[in-house]
């Protein structure tokens, strides 16, 4: 990568870190995926997925890194992991940096990963959605403890059509998309979260009356803190 790209790439990805008056979100992921389609432009190289030529990268943050896997009855450590968001599986790369191993989020009970870029540095965990009794195929990152109402985010890979080149029909780009999702204690499966202030607002009104946080930011901008601060309240 482009020494002086990296600085503009990562001056995006902090802004995860800013409150609510942040001039706009970006999820450093998101952030990362974005900066490298539009730095690879039409050039570079393309996946091959069924009757389309793909640009871009599936990968989360484009790579692998030092990891650890846990099985249901097994784990890998000292190891590299890329994650692959669009497939929703793991490749696992020994020190000499062969593949060793192709892992489905069903195979797995969690996984960690240590991120750094330049000066983005993170330790992720993921947990397979099997973990919370289901039977996708898909990794889910808690974002707040286990406790009554828990938090999740999920990471999914999705191809999109190019639109400053949609004379070229076969053309189609990696755009890494994020859901949020809850669980409650006791009660089976998994909520989506429709991030919008009035469906929020509704979700949670039965337990506590959320409008104050939800109202002071905005979905558009800030909604991981916004769900942070709301789900805090509503473990109270």
């Amino acid at each position: 990568m482009n020494k002086l790209i990296i600085p503009i790439i990562f001056s995006v990805l902090f802004s995860i870190k800013t409150t609510a008056q942040a001039g706009a979100f970006t999820d450093p992921a998101q952030g990362f995926n974005k900066m490298m389609l539009d730095k690879s432009g039409d050039g570079g190289a393309f996946d091959r997925v069924g009757a389309y030529k793909v640009k871009g990268t599936p990968l989360l943050f484009g790579s692998k890194f030092p990891g650890v896997i846990y099985l249901k009855d097994n784990y890998y450590k000292d190891i590299f992991v890329s994650y692959n968001t669009f497939s929703q599986d793991l490749t696992i790369y020994d020190k000499d940096n062969k593949a060793v191993a192709n892992k489905k989020a069903n195979e797995v009970d969690s996984f960690n990963i240590d991120i750094k870029i330049t000066d983005y540095k993170a330790s992720l965990k993921f947990i397979s959605a099997s973990l919370l009794g289901l039977k996708d195929n898909y990794f889910l990152q808690p974002l707040t403890p286990k406790q009554k109402y828990s938090l999740y985010k999920k990471y999914k890979g999705d191809l999109a059509i190019v639109n400053d080149n949609i004379l070229q029909a076969d053309l189609r780009q990696y755009d890494l998309m994020v859901e949020y999702y809850y669980t409650e204690e006791g009660v089976a499966g998994l909520k989506k979260i429709k991030l919008t202030n009035n469906a929020v607002i509704k979700e949670f009104k039965k337990i506590k009356d959320v409008s104050p946080i939800v109202n002071e930011g905005s979905f558009v901008f800030n909604p991981e803190v916004i769900l942070l601060s709301v789900f805090e309240e509503i473990n109270k």
